[in-house]
């Protein structure tokens, strides 16, 4: 009994080397005995009113425009920062049915702001942020994102698709409506 005993242990403590060993190397503490490839996205320039295909998707972005409030009445809403709209027509050119891929919105200091659902505020369009197309068709809406008064020089970051490791940057020219005006179908 005594000496399966200590057979097991030495079994553990043979297992528990090997581990060592193995995460040692993997970390690189005994140098660098291999190199990673970085896996790093593509990512391309494009302007606003351009047509562009990233990945399995093509985007053109139409219109940007920044307010403090969308819609009016009892539906309307304000924010103490600021709406940034971006109007946008996606095709979907994948061979099946896919759910347009969230944008990202990045300003000068590439902080990053996430498109947020907004409905029954009157805005003229499709609101994109929970849109699935099947394959080759096209869709024209808009993504709506808060970000504070101090935003300046932003960009839309449109990704090609979970699997195309694509991304695309387009700078946004923004008409700036005037302070407190309601942004609804009547401007858009």
């Amino acid at each position: 009994m005594a000496v399966a005993g200590s057979n097991i242990a030495r079994l553990m403590i043979g297992v528990g080397l090997a581990l060592l060993a193995w995460a040692s190397y993997e970390s690189g503490f005994f140098g660098a005995i291999r190199t990673r490839e970085a896996v790093s996205p593509t990512l391309a320039t494009f302007y606003m009113h351009e047509s562009f295909k990233v990945g399995y998707w093509e985007y053109s972005v139409n219109r940007a425009v920044r307010s403090r409030w969308l819609g009016r009445g009892m539906s309307a809403q304000k924010t103490t920062g600021e709406f940034i709209v971006v109007f946008m027509t996606a095709t979907n050119n994948d061979s099946s049915a896919s759910t347009l891929p969230f944008p990202v919105l990045k300003d000068r200091r590439q902080r990053e702001y996430s498109a947020r659902p907004t409905f029954g505020v009157g805005i003229r369009g499709e609101d994109l942020s929970i849109v699935t197309l099947n394959p080759g068709v096209s869709r024209q809406g808009y993504f709506v994102f808060e970000v504070p008064q101090d935003t300046s020089t932003l960009q839309v970051v449109l990704s090609g698709g979970l699997r195309s490791n694509q991304t695309a940057i387009v700078p946004l020219e923004l008409d700036q409506l005037r302070v407190n005006s309601d942004l609804d179908s009547n401007d858009l």
